[in-house]
């Protein structure tokens, strides 16, 4: 009789499955990181298109009515 064995590293694992706890712990850890990178990105994208360019644009024309006013 066969033992079944892990598809990534090789151990044994019980019967129906592919992929041993340790390797099916390590492919979930690095999805939540593949995944939480994505979510960051996001957020990034979403500041520097909707949050911070129109904010910066906002605080230059407000420099720009100080300045004048100065004058």
């Amino acid at each position: 009789m066969s033992e079944n064995r892990c598809v990534c590293c090789g151990r044994i694992i019980p019967e129906g499955q592919q992929v041993c706890p340790l390797c099916q712990k390590e492919a979930t850890e690095k999805m939540q990181v593949a995944q939480w990178g994505k979510k960051s990105m996001d957020v990034f994208d979403y500041l520097m298109k909707d949050w911070i360019i129109p904010l910066g644009i906002v605080a230059f024309i407000i420099w720009v009515i100080i300045e004048i006013s100065k004058l």
